[in-house]
């Protein structure tokens, strides 16, 4: 079993990272050359939550060989911040996690389950959040062969919360957004005043300016902006892709949010 701390790794190669699983084609040409490895295996789950105390601190990812050769991948662990326009950033962090295997070469077709366990704080004094990237490591390419190696590396998710808690979330801004075509959209401004985090995803959210309306339940909230992640004691802006009529003002907004949704 092996210990991470908070590091990534490129050893050799293009690496590609998501906060969520990307999806690439299976080949690539670049300047004519093919390029081969670039849909090599699928991940689940891309979001986990956790607790940090007890069994609710454990979990498990699995990645499935979906190409005809086998596939070595390495785990490594990245903890984060995100600022208010959702822009994320590393940040130093402590052995937190357990991760087993650390590295696997999984057979053409086959499967590894990779755990997961929380080794951190057990009494966190908030929530904290980590990026758990599945990588592809480049294979050494056998001597007079050449070509451009890309190496895939899926984003998982994992958000840690202190035990006991419940998170909040609160609507505190809206404003209208005008993008280079000319066409407005509505942007809302969420608070989370709570030590646990709050996913934006488990609200619905109600919009009407002059002449119309529009209400998103969590399903459509998360098909459009993702899992709208709000750190705690921060804030975050989202803009919604649904267009608002030329006369239309300002907007009057309201925020129902309901932590215990999954």
């Amino acid at each position: 079993m092996t210990r991470f701390g908070t590091h990534g790794s490129a050893r050799g190669g293009r690496w590609v990272c998501a906060a969520t699983a990307l999806l690439l084609a299976a080949v690539f040409w670049v300047g004519g050359v093919p390029v081969r490895g670039a849909l090599a295996f699928s991940v689940s789950p891309t979001h986990v939550e956790l607790v940090s105390v007890g069994r609710a601190g454990r979990s498990q990812i699995v990645v499935q060989n979906t190409e005809s050769v086998p596939l070595p991948i390495e785990v490594t662990v990245d903890k984060f911040k995100l600022d208010e326009n959702g822009r994320r950033k590393n940040v130093k962090a402590g052995e937190d996690f357990l991760v087993f295997p650390a590295q696997a070469l999984i057979p053409a077709g086959g499967t590894q389950v990779f755990r997961l366990q929380w080794v951190g704080e057990p009494m966190l004094a908030e929530s904290q959040s980590y990026i758990v990237n599945i990588s592809q490591i480049p294979v050494r390419m056998p001597k007079g062969h050449s070509g451009l190696q890309v190496a895939v590396s899926f984003g998982v998710l994992v958000n840690v919360a202190p035990p006991k808690s419940q998170a909040q979330l609160d609507l505190v801004a809206t404003d209208i957004v005008t993008d280079q075509s000319g066409r407005r959209f509505p942007m809302v401004t969420v608070q989370n005043p709570s030590r646990t985090h709050a996913l934006f995803t488990r609200s619905t959210l109600r919009l009407a300016g002059e002449g119309w309306d529009l209400t998103l339940p969590p399903g459509q909230l998360e098909q459009k902006v993702g899992i709208g992640l709000v750190q705690p004691g921060s804030r975050r802006k989202f803009v919604l892709p649904f267009p608002i009529p030329d006369n239309a003002r300002r907007i009057r907004a309201s925020l129902a949010f309901d932590p215990s949704r999954r």
